[in-house]
């Protein structure tokens, strides 16, 4: 059996080389950031790591589609906390 992170339709982006693209948004007058990485036309497919600027806020919209969002912790943050305990 073929592992699932393995195979021909492994892509893999490094994300550190790539430049980050300004999205400017003219109903708020403001600017997001996006790395791209894959686009299919065929299914409308977009997976995007977006960089929001600090204290920038949207107004209430929707999407006609599935949206997930994931949010890195810094290294930082994760070296100077303690470690909690388990319960």
């Amino acid at each position: 059996m073929e592992h699932p992170i393995t195979g021909p339709n492994l892509q893999i982006f490094n994300s550190r080389a790539m430049p980050w693209e300004e999205c400017f948004i003219p109903e708020l007058g403001k600017s997001l950031f996006a790395k791209r990485f894959l686009e299919d036309p065929e299914t409308g497919v977009t997976v995007r790591l977006v960089k929001y600027p600090a204290g920038f806020t949207n107004t209430w919209h929707t999407h006609p589609c599935a949206h997930g969002m994931s949010r890195p912790q810094p290294k930082a943050n994760r070296i100077h906390r303690p470690p909690r305990p388990v319960k």
